[in-house]
């Protein structure tokens, strides 16, 4: 049913849910608090559009020991995109919890940096906060590191005037549970959302020497379209919820490997997990000064250069086991076919066929950067049954590198989501 189109509806507008609880200012020396936050619509009658909904948020980037802003000459700034500030998610239907991830912002980050055309990650990606890194570094030859400094440093370029107000937009069908409803609409039944945000030294990036820094939250709100059917369509909106509803949807995990200097490493991604379709890897040095998260920012991937000052440590091998003895690939990707690495990193967002846009990701900026590996899972042998199986990355450097190294993995994976009527509600089972 095509449920939002102006023949089937009355009345199409946003309304506006503030925070349960009280969004707490801090004082002089202080953090901001970050836990907990939480949203809660309860309205059983009425049927919301949540595929277009999203976070409104206005922050500042305050020095901590005062609260004012920062001047010109300061190299800090927020971490690239909206989504950055949000760390773990928990959605309930009626005490039920129906989606919880955590470390969200990671893997928000790499669904942008391949979902993102070229032209939209310059124009309307801008109301997320969305301004890409095209270095490692906090010099204004960052030009996306540059952007953000720009629009969050004092309103007077000597740090007077007080701290820049940045208001942004954090969607909400960049979360794996909400991306699935652009077809689909949840029935009328309370939600609940809680919100745990980022840490100051995980959002911040500054160069050595300043001071330190603080993200405070002046505003916080989710806006939901609203949808009133017209009276003759009534019925339809309500039919198909009337019976059990089911559908699938993709679930999302984030897990980090301990730090290792070792050249041959089995990362145990689960010990047990069903019908997974996407995997992503990376790796991250842990030297000084990149250990210290306020002096560089998570979404830097080290894979094809784990020594800061060479390249003479990078990946050299990789390939996931699924099971036993089932491999992606089937031949193992080697870095010294780098290419083919990208060309299938590519196709996660049908962007190697696709000639009429453009990718943020280039050979450049992929082997320098932004070093991801995919590997696809969407063609599996069929079971009869569906026991969960173990996820292992098995990979192997060139040389061992200078410092430790951390392995990093984002898993998606299938779920099943079912909607039955108990008594005069509507529930998820």
């Amino acid at each position: 049913m095509s449920f939002r189109t102006k023949d089937k509806l009355q009345r199409y507008e946003k309304v506006r849910y503030a925070t349960n609880n009280l969004i707490d200012q801090p004082g002089n020396g202080e953090s901001q608090k970050k836990k907990s936050y939480k949203f809660t619509i309860k309205d059983r009658s009425d049927f919301y559009d949540f595929f277009k909904g999203y976070f409104e948020v206005t922050v500042e980037l305050q020095k901590k020991a005062d609260g004012s802003g920062y001047a010109a000459a300061d190299r800090i700034s927020i971490i690239n995109g909206s989504h950055s500030l949000i760390k773990r998610m928990t959605i309930k239907s009626s005490g039920k919890v129906v989606y919880v991830t955590d470390n969200i912002h990671r893997i928000t980050n790499v669904k942008n940096l391949l979902e993102y055309s070229n032209d939209f990650s310059r124009s309307v990606a801008k109301k997320s906060f969305w301004y890409l890194d095209t270095e490692n570094s906090t010099a204004n030859t960052n030009s996306g590191f540059e952007a953000r400094r720009i629009l969050t440093q004092a309103n007077q370029n000597n740090g007077g005037g007080g701290a820049k107000s940045i208001n942004m937009i954090i969607p909400l069908n960049r979360y794996s549970f909400f991306n699935e409803l652009g077809d689909k609409m949840l029935p009328p039944m309370q939600l609940e959302f809680e919100i745990d945000l980022n840490d100051d030294n995980e959002l911040i990036h500054m160069a050595n020497g300043t001071d330190p820094g603080r993200v405070v939250v002046k505003n916080f709100y989710l806006w939901v379209p609203k949808m009133i059917p017209k009276d003759s369509e009534y019925s339809e909106y309500v039919k198909d919820f009337l019976k059990p509803v089911k559908w699938t949807y993709m679930k999302d995990t984030y897990i980090q490997s301990f730090a290792t200097r070792t050249v041959k490493n089995a990362f145990q991604i689960s010990p047990a997990i069903d019908k997974v379709r996407h995997v992503f890897f990376y790796l991250q040095r842990n030297d000084p000064p990149n250990d210290d998260e306020s002096e560089r920012t998570p979404y830097i991937f080290d894979t094809f250069k784990l020594n800061s000052a060479n390249n003479n440590s990078s990946l050299a091998s990789c390939r996931l086991e699924y099971g036993k003895n089932t491999f992606y690939p089937e031949i193992e990707y080697d870095a010294d076919s780098k290419m083919i690495i990208f060309d299938d990193l590519m196709s996660y967002a049908f962007r190697n066929d696709d000639m009429n846009t453009g990718t943020q990701l280039n050979p450049h900026n992929f082997s320098s950067i932004y070093g991801l590996v995919y590997f696809n899972l969407t063609y599996q042998k069929e079971a009869p049954t569906r026991d969960p199986k173990e996820l292992v990355l098995n990979y192997r450097l060139n040389v061992a590198p200078a410092a430790n190294v951390t392995a990093h993995a984002i898993v998606f994976y299938e779920d099943e989501l079912i909607v039955n009527k108990v008594g005069n509600e509507l529930m998820i089972a």
